[in-house]
């Protein structure tokens, strides 16, 4: 995921200049067949290109948004699997620091135990990842099942309220996970995503006939006449920029410029807990 504003402007010429070119070149042609058979050309009147150009401009702005929407839902998702993360984790290790908490055979093994939950937890996430990012079938709930499992093995009652409390740490991450595939795998209205494609792409056929009259013939050449290439260049440009980045907004796993670094956080996450693992057993 792009981190600072310097590299957002690259990636966002990047994906900016295919665009300008491809409608430059069009708006070439188009004077091309205008210096030729202007005779056959009829223009439209502006007002209706101002009309359809800002009714364009409001759907793309609501696509826009409904990508954001969906994108920050998925950051919001990840953001409270690492607060989790840390609960569990910290309650985890004051739990096995009481020895009432635990099996006679678990006395004195609180920094063993401790180092333990925090490999599986790491597991468990790592799997989260490959899942988010890729198309792993390597499923993430087996190694939360695991961490499950063996904190019950050493609980001496599992009835006891931070028991109870933990244990619905474990319902948080199960649901957090949930609504995270369910962003991964559902698409972002593909026929959504199509009409809008069309919709743009036929306004910008029809933007020469918008922008006005263009009279060109070798008595009376002024350059003057060509100021209309970059304005459908650029117009054009932007439109199908701002619908490029509904599409990689929409998908907050796929992308690598716009794209979660789920990665990143988890192992930030993992790195502070660390410092917390007690260095002796208590």
């Amino acid at each position: 995921m792009v981190q600072t504003e310097q590299k957002g402007l690259r990636e966002l010429i990047r994906f900016w200049i295919p665009y300008f070119i491809g409608c430059f070149l069009y708006g070439c042609f188009f004077i091309l067949i205008e210096f030729n058979y202007s005779s056959y050309i009829h223009n439209v009147p502006s007002q209706i290109g101002n009309v359809l150009g800002l009714a364009i401009a409001f759907f793309l702005g609501f696509r826009m948004n409904s990508a954001y929407d969906r994108w920050w839902e998925a950051r919001k998702i990840i953001g409270e699997m690492s607060n989790t993360s840390r609960a569990m984790f910290l309650k985890l290790v004051l739990f096995v620091s009481d020895p009432k908490n635990l099996k006679d055979e678990y006395h004195g093994k609180s920094s063993e135990l401790s180092k333990e939950f925090l490999l599986l937890l790491q597991t468990y996430l790592d799997s989260i990842t490959s899942i988010l990012n890729s198309s792993s079938t390597n499923r993430p709930e087996k190694y939360l099942f695991t961490l499950l499992q063996r904190f019950k093995t050493v609980c001496v009652n599992e009835n006891t309220l931070p028991v109870l409390d933990i244990y619905q740490l474990f319902t948080v991450f199960s649901d957090s996970q949930g609504r995270a595939e369910r962003i991964k795998n559902t698409p972002f209205l593909k026929v959504y995503a199509a009409f809008t494609r069309v919709l743009i792409i036929a306004y910008i056929v029809f933007i020469p006939l918008f922008v006005g009259e263009i009279h060109i013939n070798l008595n009376n050449f002024k350059w003057i006449d060509f100021i209309s290439i970059p304005i459908l260049a650029l117009i054009s440009s932007v439109f199908m920029t701002i619908n490029k980045l509904a599409i990689l907004f929409g998908e907050p796993f796929t992308f690598p410029s716009t794209a979660i670094p789920v990665q990143e956080l988890f192992q930030t996450t993992l790195t502070e807990l660390e410092q917390l693992l007690p260095e002796k057993n208590g």
